[in-house]
């Protein structure tokens, strides 16, 4: 069986690749997708079960075109991996970029993502409000 790690890099790899078959095969039955608070079209919030997750998930590519670019795994305690990173994309509706850092805190449980957290800066997903980012912060 694979280490906790490489299955998290499995996830970010079948995301990446928009391999939704690889996706529902890497998500746990009985998953638990916490997304942040506050993201642009309600997708904030707890998702329970594979078709759950995957849904939002879709409807996260439905409205984004943006991508997971982790940079660091951590094996934590208890089945758990830390992973930290950036987002980088565009929003659909208005073709605007967009970069956020993100920091995901998945378990796995039988070779499988078993829940996941997301922590983002969901103001920067928001086409709304990207103009008057890059305007307040050049650095972003």
């Amino acid at each position: 069986m694979a280490s906790n790690v490489e299955t998290a890099r499995a996830y970010y790899e079948a995301a990446e690749g928009r391999d939704g078959a690889a996706l529902l095969e890497i998500l746990h039955p009985s998953v638990k997708l916490r997304l942040t608070e506050g993201l642009p079209g309600g997708l904030g919030g707890l998702y329970e079960g594979r078709e759950a997750a995957f849904d939002a998930l879709r409807r996260a590519a439905e409205a984004f075109d943006a991508l997971a670019r982790p940079e660091l795994f951590l094996s934590a305690e208890d089945d758990h991996v830390v992973v930290l990173g950036r987002y980088v994309g565009v929003t659909r509706e208005t073709g605007m970029p967009f970069e956020a850092a993100f920091a995901h805190v998945l378990r796995i449980r039988e070779g499988r993502v078993a829940q996941f957290t997301q922590v983002t800066d969901s103001r920067r997903w928001d086409a709304r409000t990207l103009e008057g980012i890059e305007k307040t912060n050049p650095e972003a």
